[in-house]
């Protein structure tokens, strides 16, 4: 496991894709088979941007549900960070906006620490440095926004 936890570290990608992508048997038990009282729930986090492996892993629980729901429809509980980091973090976002409207799941998406560091850059863009430095330029670029330097003056931030 150590091997995987590095590997995931290295790419900066999520965590519960890489699982998918590793095979790990026991991780995949484990993520899989908890005790969820009778209901087929799947917990998907930290996405970051990367569309492609939500892609794979979204295509994977489709059919782990198809084999396994036996009439119960799926929960998704997404539990955050769909944005910044990776290329398509706009992408990702109107990807679960859709995901959210079909009726064959129940989706739950949660606010994640990134989703909140984008709000308070909306809120106060001349604070927002640190979180243009942690992936937020990706997320900028991904929406056609000319991204301000996460290095610039407090007032360049502001616009």
């Amino acid at each position: 496991m150590e091997g995987l936890r590095v590997r995931m570290n290295a790419v900066h990608a999520s965590p519960v894709a890489e699982v998918y992508r590793a095979q790990s048997v026991v991780s995949r038990a484990a993520l899989l088979h908890s005790d969820t009282a009778g209901e087929l729930i799947y917990a998907i986090g930290d996405i970051h941007g990367r569309y492609d492996l939500m892609v794979e892993l979204l295509a994977f629980l489709a059919e782990d549900a198809r084999a396994r729901a036996r009439s119960r429809r799926p929960m998704l509980v997404f539990t955050g960070d769909y944005i910044d980091r990776g290329p398509e973090s706009a992408r990702v976002v109107e990807a679960l906006t859709l995901v959210q409207r079909r009726a064959e799941v129940n989706v739950h998406l949660l606010k994640g620490n990134h989703e909140q560091a984008l709000l308070a850059f909306l809120e106060n863009p001349q604070n927002g440095a640190m979180w243009l430095r942690c992936g937020g330029v990706e997320t900028l670029i991904s929406y056609g926004v000319d991204p301000p330097s996460p290095d610039g003056a407090p007032q360049e931030l502001a616009g």
